[in-house]
């Protein structure tokens, strides 16, 4: 059945005894998507695994707009995904299919102190509840942040919820954006191609 005819499907079975049947129920029952007007039942819903599948497949590949600095001389940048780009994408499926991702602390943190910057280290349990069945399934998945301003432990967290989103809706990544790409490749042009003056 397509996304559309399940959504409209929805809609009118919250409020299929406040009036007359609307013209998409109509169609809906010439399709044989209803067994009729006597009894109007929808054939059944969505179970959490055929929801999860749906937004996996929904999902287009997530561009890398982040862009960090490396203290490699050879990568001198490298990009990555930032959590508010994941939730540009999972957001409107989340709500579009009546699903919850809430997330609990399960070990206490902890914190490695080095010269630079402090890394925090934590464990979550994530989980993701269907409001219309009340089906849950739960995943653990650790995260880490470093910083120097004592935020580690919620850059830890936000690392934790976006990697447990890429676990749950095998989300995919996109090609390092160009600045990256630009920068490794004057890196390797310096490499390849010493000054000529210096013997």
């Amino acid at each position: 059945m397509p996304d559309e005819d399940v959504d409209r499907l929805h809609e009118w079975e919250h409020r299929r005894e406040t009036g007359p049947e609307p013209d998409a129920v109509r169609a809906a029952i010439r399709k044989g998507i209803l067994e009729g007007p006597a009894t109007m039942k929808i054939h059944r819903t969505l179970t959490l695994p055929e929801k999860i599948f749906r937004i996996s497949n929904a999902c287009e590949v997530i561009v890398r707009k982040g862009i960090g600095y490396s203290s490699d001389p050879n990568r001198p940048l490298y990009g990555y995904v930032r959590i508010e780009d994941l939730l540009e994408v999972i957001n409107p499926l989340l709500k579009r299919y009546k699903l919850i991702l809430t997330g609990a602390i399960v070990k206490e943190p902890i914190t490695h102190v080095g010269k630079l910057y402090a890394t925090t280290e934590i464990l979550m349990d994530w989980t993701l509840t269907d409001v219309e069945s009340m089906a849950q399934n739960t995943w653990r998945v650790p995260g880490s942040g470093s910083d120097d301003q004592g935020k580690g432990v919620y850059k830890a967290m936000t690392g934790s919820r976006k990697y447990a989103m890429v676990l749950i809706f095998n989300l995919k990544f996109g090609d390092e954006p160009e600045e990256v790409q630009r920068a490794e490749g004057s890196e390797k042009r310096s490499a390849g191609n010493p000054d000529p003056s210096v013997s």
